[in-house]
């Protein structure tokens, strides 16, 4: 048990990324989440749009979350202490493509039955699908370990283009609000 708790330890202490930028991050994610909640909201009646945005919702949730938590790491420093305390730490690099193809193939199954699923409800939100895109871009480039000196801008540009895909839903009447106008 104090191996776990050791290890728990360990991630916490590495575990979230204390500069202002992140912090800007991850108040951006903040301010998304909520905006795009409320959208969610506003489309519960429309079936395709309110799923696509339910989506787009848990992904910024759990993207947000993650800003501070670092779950990445905590599976990849379980994936070591798992290979090392078995003794087969000549297959580390086999567990990281494993992790890192299985990661690529999970976005690839999810945007796939997002798009079946959604159909041409999608057309309408193409700068948050961009956005969303962005995201994953970031995500893969983080999971297999590429660090480019401005990486964190490609996630703050994915999150800007939700926000501003929002910002422009939002600020729109809903259909009932303009049936009432037209009356």
């Amino acid at each position: 048990m104090d191996r776990v708790i050791n290890f728990l330890s360990e991630w916490l202490s590495r575990s979230g990324d204390h500069t202002f930028w992140s912090y800007v991050i991850t108040f951006a994610y903040i301010v998304t989440f909520l905006m795009a909640f409320a959208y969610v909201r506003r489309v519960r009646a429309e079936g395709k749009q309110y799923f696509l945005w339910i989506c787009i919702t848990v992904f910024l949730f759990l993207m947000g979350v993650n800003k501070q938590l670092d779950i990445q790491t905590l599976i990849l420093m379980s994936g070591r202490w798992f290979v090392f305390d078995l003794g087969i730490r000549h297959y580390w690099r086999l567990f990281h493509y494993v992790f890192f193809y299985g990661l690529i193939g999970l976005f690839m199954i999810a945007g796939i039955l997002v798009l079946i699923k959604t159909g041409r409800v999608m057309l309408r939100s193409l700068l948050s699908a961009a956005g969303v895109l962005l995201l994953l871009l970031f995500i893969i480039m983080r999971a297999n370990y590429i660090y480019m000196q401005h990486i964190h801008s490609l996630e703050l540009a994915g999150i800007t283009f939700i926000f501003v895909d929002l910002v422009i839903k939002l600020k729109t009447p809903d259909k009932k609000s303009q049936d009432f106008l037209s009356r």
